[in-house]
């Protein structure tokens, strides 16, 4: 293709553009339906998984639907699975700050809370901000969740598991956004009682999506006849919705 010029040359080298990047477009698509369909697809854990792991999760997984319009609520939990005895833990969490707005954290408002309701902490920020006072850590800007709780004398029974504490957020706009472990760590504690022992553990991430991304890819006459679950829930949907600013920018 000859360099952009003056006069037709030019019209004629933006038309080729445009159309050449319709490849891109199948390529792209293509790509990620050949690694689904290989079963090469998997939720996003920051760790080798084995039997009775220590894990640390956004629960739900996913949280999707169409009618997240702004201003809904939305709200993810954090649970610890197959702990030891623990009596503290220290979590950072990121999320798309132009789709959703740390609101809350709660982590005592109820006694199924892993660390009861005596739980007190010592690093608790929203977007940098301390509503507590005191220091935020290095990772805290916009976007940013971060919690380190403890309990004083006490420690949870082997083994642990249940909610750690709960993030509420507004919906800002419509979009997609990741609920990705920056940090996740428990602290465990011995037969004795003493405590102070990181607790080696795996995260999984959980995201969530307000827009499908199907209709990036597949002809409007197919898309009725696509369950809406599997466009807005599916693991493909997860890895269609990721890929998205990259296809954007390519149109």
């Amino acid at each position: 293709m000859s360099p952009v010029g003056h006069g037709s040359g030019a019209d004629s080298t933006m038309t080729g553009t445009g159309s050449s990047r319709l490849p891109f477009f199948l390529a792209i698509a293509l790509g990620l339906l050949l690694v689904y369909s290989a079963g090469l697809l998997a939720p996003q854990v920051h760790a080798q998984t084995t039997t009775n792991q220590t894990k640390i999760s956004i629960n739900p997984t996913s949280i999707s639907g169409l009618n997240y319009v702004t201003g809904s609520t939305i709200t993810f939990e954090v649970n610890v699975t197959n702990a030891p005895s623990i009596n503290s833990f220290a979590t950072s969490v990121e999320y798309n700050p132009k789709v959703l707005q740390a609101v809350a954290i709660d982590y005592t408002s109820s006694s199924s809370y892993v660390l009861g309701q005596s739980a007190s902490a010592y690093i608790e920020c929203i977007d940098g901000v301390s509503p507590i006072g005191g220091a935020c850590t290095p990772l805290d800007d916009i976007g940013v969740v971060t919690l380190y709780a403890t309990t004083v004398g006490t420690a949870t029974k082997a083994p642990t598991s249940g909610p750690l504490f709960n993030v509420t957020f507004n919906v800002v706009s419509q979009g997609f956004s990741d609920i990705h472990f920056l940090v996740a760590q428990v602290v465990g504690c011995n037969s004795s009682g003493i405590c102070g022992q990181p607790v080696t553990s795996l995260s999984s991430d959980g995201y969530f999506s307000s827009v499908d991304c199907f209709r990036l890819f597949l002809p409007s006459a197919l898309l009725p006849f696509i369950p809406q679950s599997f466009m807005l829930e599916s693991p493909l949907a997860s890895t269609l919705l990721r890929a998205r600013p990259l296809i954007l920018e390519q149109r």
